[in-house]
């Protein structure tokens, strides 16, 4: 039980201390734009995050080996 806690923190550490927050802008289309707003600002955040650059690179990476 010990060793599933240990290797279990992890997950929880990196993602408070690596998750970002919105803009005061993107807040604001989120909730008074519609649902397309809502998706251009999804599709927006995907393309400028290195972190899910890092997850398909790392999905392709596994994938092939």
């Amino acid at each position: 039980m010990h060793r599933l806690i240990l290797s279990l923190f992890p997950l929880f550490w990196s993602a408070n201390s690596f998750a970002h927050g919105i803009s005061e802008d993107a807040k604001r289309a989120m909730i008074e734009g519609g649902y397309l707003k809502y998706i251009w600002l999804g599709a927006e955040h995907m393309i400028t995050g290195y972190d899910h650059f890092l997850f398909l690179f790392g999905v392709i990476f596994f994938l092939t080996t």
